[in-house]
């Protein structure tokens, strides 16, 4: 009896090593499930890297369709401050917004004359495109109130028959691979 005693007082000391040695090891298999299943997710970013001068409001519209019109809801706004050099304008959408095409307005300030687009980066997908300045024409359409500038990378925005709606239209965003 006294044997069958010891070996289960032993059997007991190995459960409890063992589990103590596989915690940590179940809390490590627990992080990089997690962390794997987050990284299949990326979000799509679109990053603006401009000057503008005055204080504004760019808004980014997607659609999922390259013909559909642009909705609101489907949408986000972003307050731009004035200032003399370069600052970064980032707009963040979930990885499950299907996204083909976007429409950036630059904003609701006539005093804005200019804006000199040092790059546009889309990230999706887990790619990064870049389109620097003095190549915005490759993925983008421009709408009557932007008048474009290759060379000096800026875009001025103008007023067209009372209107003021600057805009640029990216082209389809699924060729990005």
């Amino acid at each position: 009896m006294e044997i069958f005693i010891q070996e289960n007082k032993r059997q007991n000391e190995l459960g409890k090593i063992l589990l103590k040695n596989t915690k940590p090891l179940l809390c490590l298999a627990l992080l990089t499930l997690l962390s794997c299943s987050k990284n299949n997710k990326s979000e799509t970013v679109i990053e603006i890297d401009i000057i503008a001068k005055k204080d504004d409001v760019f808004q980014l519209f997607y659609s999922n369709n390259i013909f559909k019109n642009y909705l609101e809801k489907n949408s986000k706004i972003v307050d731009v401050h004035g200032k003399p050099n370069n600052q970064k304008i980032s707009f963040l959408f979930s990885s499950d917004i299907e996204m083909n095409r976007i429409r950036l307005d630059f904003g609701q300030n006539k005093q804005q004359k200019s804006i000199l687009i040092n790059k546009i980066v889309i990230k999706k997908n887990g790619i990064a495109k870049v389109y620097h300045g003095n190549e915005l024409n490759i993925m983008f359409d421009f709408n009557k109130n932007v008048i474009y500038d290759k060379k000096s990378k800026q875009i001025f925005l103008i007023e067209v028959d009372n209107k003021y709606d600057p805009y640029i239209v990216s082209k389809n965003l699924s060729l990005i691979k």
